[in-house]
């Protein structure tokens, strides 16, 4: 291709983006007209530091769900339809006192949902359910606290367990409810070590698994298992710890690359194993600060938030080609662990999180793109 074409490219490219109200800075683009943002709090949903509304996944055709947090202490599950209706939830079994309760973590278009409920004994473990009555609670063997995190189209779950050392697992659910325990090989196998699996947009269609592996020296690194089993181990070029965030249908994989000071930076993982590192303009530079990718959508559109050196949250989205809009939802508090916290993006460029008041109460959003 000529520089001339590419010029002219590049040209048309950032008119179209002055034309929807972005400002190229440096390597970011801040936004000078806000993205419309919809807040929103699931009945009985707390008032209380640490209480609230806690979105977690939006699915292609916007479907929101997450858990709750109410007065006393008590987890609830939700899902908000597309006319901003909630539904709340709560598993058979699950308990009714403090920190019991129920979450779910990820959904589907039929109907089904995955997560896991805390019993009245303290235990945790795995269920796959439908608001028409179907419940299926399991536990992989060996399990004593199961953490269902991530359901894709045909019925596959993904997450992870403590065995009785407090060591994590892995694991992979077949719609028929066959198990697969995933353990990375460099695992530690100490307490506080081992395999699990992230956030709930990490088992793809194609049934890739990705997640986080802690090795014999408390050291974090990142892992992508493929359908047949196969793991393959990294960390970010230029990083000797990291996190992943989520994966793709396509099998693009965000993450976390911790520095020596544990500052946080972006990646972006290809299918081929190249890297794509960044930062978010005003992110700060000490432990926990940093720029935290979380989601990624079919297109490759990354969203996440950035902690400054106050250590307050603020939202942002990362296009294909490396522009990076920051956003801050209205009413966002502005004290250290406050802010603004984007969680998962669709393919039209839905993005839902929670927000942070400066009392500590958490709310959802729904933020919308161009």
């Amino acid at each position: 291709m000529s520089r001339i074409r590419v010029f002219f490219r590049a040209a048309r490219q950032l008119s179209a983006m002055l034309a929807f109200g972005f400002v190229v800075s440096g390597f970011s683009q801040s936004i000078s007209s806000k993205p419309p943002i919809t807040s929103f709090d699931a009945p009985g949903a707390g008032t209380c530091a640490g209480c609230g509304t806690f979105p977690l996944e939006i699915t292609a055709q916007g479907l929101i769900s997450g858990y709750y947090i109410d007065n006393d202490g008590v987890f609830h599950g939700f899902l908000r339809g597309l006319q901003g209706n909630i539904t709340t939830y709560d598993a058979p079994g699950a308990g009714t006192g403090s920190s019991q309760g129920t979450h779910i973590y990820s959904q589907v278009p039929s109907g089904l949902f995955t997560g896991f409920y805390r019993d009245s004994s303290n235990n945790r473990h795995g269920f796959l359910a439908s608001l028409g009555g179907y419940f299926v609670s399991f536990d992989p063997a060996g399990s004593i606290a199961t953490f269902s995190t991530n359901i894709n189209p045909w019925g596959e779950t993904g997450g992870h367990f403590l065995d009785s050392s407090l060591v994590s697992h892995g694991f992979v659910r077949t719609a028929a409810g066959t198990i697969t325990t995933v353990d990375a090989p460099d695992a530690g196998t100490n307490s506080g070590q081992g395999t699990t699996s992230s956030g709930v947009s990490c088992l793809n269609q194609s049934g890739v698994l990705v997640g986080e592996y802690t090795d014999s020296s408390d050291i974090t690194h990142s892992y992508v298992r493929a359908a047949d089993g196969t793991i393959t181990e990294f960390d970010p070029t230029g990083y000797s710890s990291s996190r992943v965030a989520s994966i793709n249908a396509a099998g693009v994989i965000p993450g976390i690359g911790f520095d020596a000071a544990g500052a946080t930076h972006g990646f972006v993982r290809a299918v081929d194993g190249t890297f794509t590192l960044f930062d978010v303009m005003g992110a700060g530079t000490g432990s926990g600060q940093g720029t935290q990718p979380e989601g990624i959508n079919a297109g490759g559109v990354v969203i996440g938030n950035y902690v400054d050196s106050s250590n307050v949250n603020h939202g942002f989205v990362r296009y294909p080609g490396g522009g990076i809009a920051p956003f801050d939802a209205p009413g966002a508090g502005t004290c250290a662990g406050c802010g603004t916290i984007p969680l998962t993006n669709n393919s039209g460029n839905r993005i839902t999180g929670n927000w942070v008041d400066d009392n500590g109460v958490s709310h959802g959003f729904l933020a919308i793109f161009p």
